[in-house]
């Protein structure tokens, strides 16, 4: 599990999620297959409803080579985001933070673009 990744975003900002989106593109090139997931909470949640055709297309070619991308249901449920308003590419967990920990008890590395 060693080539295990977690990528972490917080922020509102696309950009932050286009570059999250690049460090998996990019890792997922060079390691091959591997566990890869971004978790999104907080405000970012936010991103994954929007309008972006690049961003969600970026997202959903990614999710067909292995990434996960995860969003926390408390961060939904604060910014009043329903699971039918997100990208079909995007899937919730209970609780973002505990989704974290239980990522890095596996040994997945972390990274915060």
């Amino acid at each position: 599990m060693a080539d295990a990744l977690c990528l972490h975003i917080d922020a509102n900002d696309p950009a932050r999620l286009r570059l999250a989106l690049k460090n998996a593109r990019n890792y997922l090139t060079v390691v091959g297959e591997a566990p890869v997931t971004l978790l999104a909470n907080g405000p970012s949640v936010n991103l994954f409803t929007a309008p972006d055709a690049e961003l969600e297309a970026m997202a959903a070619e990614l999710t067909g080579k292995g990434l996960r991308i995860e969003l926390c249901q408390f961060a939904l449920n604060e910014n009043k985001i329903a699971k039918e308003q997100l990208w079909s590419c995007c899937n919730v967990v209970p609780a973002g933070m505990v989704a974290l920990v239980e990522m890095q008890r596996k040994g997945y590395a972390y990274v915060k673009p």
